[in-house]
């Protein structure tokens, strides 16, 4: 299995950070859990000596030592570098894979290529306001506009790689860097230049074979509307599915 090289002696261009599960992964590695303040403490000790003379038959001399003492004290947040530290451990254990061809569910993937963008937020207001009624000459616009309407307002990505492969997945909003209209207003359907993202492989490729079968039959006919809702505006079955923890292009 290919891993990765070093990732930390670069520069990058952040656009999604999933803080809370880079905490989660990044204490099962550190020993001592997470750092979240570190000090740095500073002294500086000047001294200076005087010295008084009587003029006595006898002769009398005093010093005295002035002591001076200056201390600074910094604090740094690390709240805003988790993933950093994340990504650091990640690629200095070597846990990073690089192939997702001979990757298994669960893997840590670094995955690199061209990305389009689906905002689902955006569809679902234009449909409220009527916009999109050119669409509606389409054979499934009906089901394709009633499933937008019920699922969550979220983003998603789908990476293409140099190879073909194609790796989906959606982004909840908290976690953009910015906002997602502004995706949409700034790039349109496809992010300019090429992303890495490094994220938990959750989804092979292909029709899942499930051992498990329902034998509840209302809620087997539900599965099946489940499946139907995927395949109209999820993952497409010859895609991987990725769970994102951070998404990042090199600059500098």
């Amino acid at each position: 299995m290919e891993r990765s090289e070093q990732l930390t002696d670069s520069l990058y261009d952040f656009i999604y950070i999933d803080t809370h599960k880079s905490k989660i992964l990044l204490a099962q590695i550190e020993s001592n859990g997470i750092i979240t303040q570190i000090k740095n403490r500073y002294e500086q000790q000047e001294t200076s000596e005087s010295k008084a003379a009587l003029n006595t038959v006898i002769g009398f001399e005093k010093n005295r030592d002035n002591s001076n003492t200056e201390s600074t004290e910094q604090s740094f947040d690390t709240a805003l570098s988790v993933h950093l530290r994340l990504l650091h451990k990640l690629s200095e254990q070597q846990r990073i894979n690089k192939n997702i061809n001979k990757s298994k569910v669960g893997d840590i993937i670094l995955f690199t290529g061209l990305v389009e963008i689906f905002d689902i937020s955006t569809f679902q207001q234009l449909i409220k306001s009527g916009a999109l009624g050119v669409l509606k000459k389409e054979k499934y616009w009906k089901e394709i506009a009633g499933f937008i309407k019920v699922i969550p307002a979220t983003v998603q990505f789908t990476f293409k790689d140099e190879n073909e492969n194609r790796a989906w997945m959606t982004l909840p909003d908290h976690n953009l860097l910015m906002p997602s209209s502004e995706l949409l207003l700034k790039y349109g359907n496809s992010l300019e230049g090429v992303w890495s993202v490094i994220g938990i492989l959750d989804s092979l490729p292909g029709e899942v074979n499930r051992s498990f079968v329902e034998n509840r039959e209302h809620i087997a006919g539900l599965g099946d509307i489940s499946n139907q809702f995927k395949a109209m505006v999820g993952k497409h079955r010859e895609n991987f599915g990725i769970t994102p923890l951070m998404i990042f292009r090199q600059i500098g």
